[in-house]
């Protein structure tokens, strides 16, 4: 069962990466919904009923355990849907981020962001709390450091915006 849930979840991705890598979908809250429940359920539902019609019975077992993998992949899938933003829309966080990475010594004054997303000062205050409290990155007399988890969710981050072929500074 999970690995049919994990199949599945790789599919609808190579299904969504490679429509991104073609272009941006229009209608996109459509395609989303169509590439990530509508598709795999649909065909888990017409998998089971031919294999019904084929066998002249339903096998209850299975269509449980396929039951157990549209749960598990719906579950997979919101947490996908949840992170989903930060990736396919400019993140100023992921750019507070990227800054601090690309600073020398990995460091910078709050002072010297400028990230165009983030605009005033209590967001970008805001946003570095946020970040903070996450130890992604440490403030010491108002100089950031990003920490090394900080460094690996911005490289996970950016290279999966890579591969969806959104540029770095962009929103998808």
């Amino acid at each position: 069962m999970l690995e049919r849930m994990l199949w599945l979840f790789v599919l609808a991705q190579v299904v969504h990466i490679a429509r991104w890598r073609w272009g941006a979908p229009s209608g996109y809250l459509f395609w989303f919904l169509r590439v990530w429940l509508i598709l795999p359920v649909l065909g888990i539902v017409i998998w089971l009923g031919g294999r019904a019609l084929y066998l002249h019975s339903v096998d209850q077992e299975e269509a449980v355990g396929w039951l157990g993998v549209i749960v598990g992949y719906g579950a997979l899938c919101g947490a996908y849907v949840m992170i989903y933003p930060a990736i396919s829309d400019l993140s100023p966080s992921l750019e507070i981020l990227r800054e601090l990475d690309d600073a020398p010594g990995r460091t910078l004054p709050v002072d010297e962001i400028k990230i165009v997303a983030v605009a005033g000062v209590d967001s970008v205050s805001h946003r570095l709390e946020n970040l903070q409290s996450s130890g992604l990155l440490i403030a010491s007399n108002d100089v950031l450091t990003v920490t090394a988890k900080g460094r690996l969710i911005a490289a996970v981050l950016t290279a999966y915006r890579g591969i969806l072929g959104i540029k770095q500074g962009a929103g998808g």
